[in-house]
């Protein structure tokens, strides 16, 4: 999300944050009422509880706050299964624990959005799936709550690659990808790992120099920092199933060899580019 973006979000969000927190204290005060009753044939309380949730998710929906609309959906989730007596929620104590703790975090993730974080789904990750997880549902895996806007990043200069007179990067891929493959098949086997990573990191940045298209060069310029974490060992390849992305990496390069450039802005390798930031984001590293 950029930085107007998070500006008129945060702006968006203060003429309805008062309305939504007052709106989630009531839930909460429902919620309370109903557990310390003890009389669990009367639902009129967690009903209530119900439609001030609604509600809020209404107005997250005009606002568009994507975080946290997806967590008010999953509180709604287990609100109907613990209405409907759903056989799924095998212990209501830890329901509605994980219910109460969703109302009481809401209002501190909005500060936070206002304050200027980024509204990101899996800020919130934890509380997700405990709600969902309070009524049989399997976990969300944070690789699927993460979704970076990066259209029209490009990367920085690098005065230190050469830029190559006469020569298209489909050639340069061309007379190059097998010292990639015997690279990857260094790191594959275990043996010369930082000496294949730095084979591969040199020629995925000569590629992003020489390339001309956007797409192009955001893949080789990510592609090269991924493989930077697991050459300084900010990445551990048996915890982190990266060796795979390489060989995607490698799929692309031979639809450029076979159609140019053209070929990924016929069809973006979006999917890939997610989860090659994905490992970058999950990297110790401290280089560049």
């Amino acid at each position: 999300m950029s930085e107007s973006d998070n500006t008129q979000l945060s702006s968006s969000l203060s003429w309805v944050k008062e309305e939504i927190n007052k709106a989630l204290q009531e839930a909460r005060a429902s919620l309370e009422a109903y557990v310390e009753g003890g009389d669990a044939a009367d639902k009129a309380k967690l009903q209530r509880c119900e439609e001030l949730i609604k509600q809020v998710r209404g107005t997250l929906q005009m606002v568009q706050l994507q975080g946290a609309l997806l967590l008010t959906e999953e509180m709604l989730q287990l609100v109907t299964s613990l209405l409907d007596d759903d056989e799924r929620v095998s212990d209501t104590g830890v329901a509605y624990e994980a219910l109460m703790r969703s109302i009481l975090q809401l209002p501190d993730y909005f500060e936070k959005v206002q304050s200027g974080q980024t509204d990101a789904a899996i800020v919130l990750l934890p509380l997700i799936n405990d709600l969902r997880e309070a009524h049989g549902e399997s976990a969300v895996i944070a690789q699927a709550l993460f979704s970076p806007n990066y259209n029209g990043i490009m990367p920085p200069d690098m005065p230190n690659v050469r830029r190559l007179e006469n020569a298209n990067v489909s050639d340069l891929i061309k007379r190059t990808r097998q010292q990639i493959h015997l690279a990857m098949l260094g790191l594959f086997r275990g043996k010369d790992i930082a000496q294949s990573m730095a084979t591969i990191i040199d020629l995925y940045e000569q590629y992003y120099v020489n390339a001309e298209q956007e797409l192009s060069k955001q893949l080789y310029w990510i592609a090269s920092a991924m493989c930077e974490g697991i050459a300084d060992g900010g990445l551990d390849t048996e915890a982190f199933p990266v060796k795979p992305l390489l060989g995607q990496i490698d799929r692309q390069s031979k639809l450029i060899i076979d159609n140019g450039e053209a070929a990924l802005e016929a069809d973006p390798p979006s999917e890939l580019v997610r989860m090659l930031l994905y490992y970058v984001a999950c990297s110790s590293s401290g280089g560049e």
